[in-house]
């Protein structure tokens, strides 16, 4: 039995392709599958006329109209939870794409400007559950985190100025009922509910529904 981590590679760029089906076949642990130019022809085949792989290395960025490697992950992991996917891109400056890979599902994230060598101990890591993590996307991760940490803090304290019971009406609003339906949650009439979202509003500082559902958006808020 072939104990060694299969890999496909989905990269439309065909030297960086080469350059990572070397590194991983010189290895007596890795043995590539498959490899893509285009995420589409993975996903169309996947499970049948491909074999899925333990592990796949996907590029963000694969060409102006294709679909990129955060929703080729997020449409592969639904097919296939078990699936180890890691992310690599080569745009360092896109602050929000550690995050975005996370969310999808992705089991690593790492740059193109990473040193090759450090390849295999990347897909392992990912492979072993540790979500391995360039440098520079750990610096991204921490910074979007602290900026919403602050944006959460600013809207509770905001929300500290209303009364207990605003604070409950207010917050129906996340759940997109209007001032009907939250008259008939609240058992309140309809102009109470009214009256005590006005009230809201002036102390928040919004003026209308879409202001109000904006500003609870911006955090995550406790009943």
């Amino acid at each position: 039995m072939d104990r060694r981590l299969s890999v496909s590679l989905v990269e439309d760029q065909p030297e960086m392709r080469e350059l990572w089906r070397r590194k991983l076949a010189r290895l007596a642990g890795f043995v590539v599958l498959d490899e893509f130019a285009d995420a589409e022809t993975v996903l169309a085949g996947l499970g049948t006329t491909w074999r899925v792989p333990q592990f796949i290395l996907v590029d963000w960025n694969l060409g102006e109209g294709r679909m990129n490697g955060i929703e080729f992950i997020r449409r592969s992991k639904a097919r296939f939870p078990r699936l180890c996917c890691v992310l690599i891109t080569a745009y360092d400056e896109v602050p929000d794409l550690p995050d975005a890979a996370a969310r999808a599902g992705a089991a690593g994230f790492l740059y193109k400007s990473e040193p090759l060598a450090q390849l295999p101990e990347r897909l392992l890591a990912a492979y072993a559950g540790e979500f391995p993590l360039s440098p520079a996307a750990t610096r991204h991760l921490f910074t979007l985190r602290q900026a919403e940490g602050a944006v959460q803090a600013s809207v509770e304290a905001a929300l500290k100025n209303l009364t207990a019971t605003e604070r409950a009406t207010f917050l129906l609003l996340r759940d997109g009922l209007t001032e009907k339906e939250i008259a008939v949650r609240r058992r309140r009439s309809p102009r109470t509910i009214h009256n005590q979202l006005m009230s809201a509003y002036a102390k928040i500082g919004v003026h209308n529904h879409a202001e109000a559902v904006a500003f609870l958006q911006r955090g995550r808020i406790s009943p």
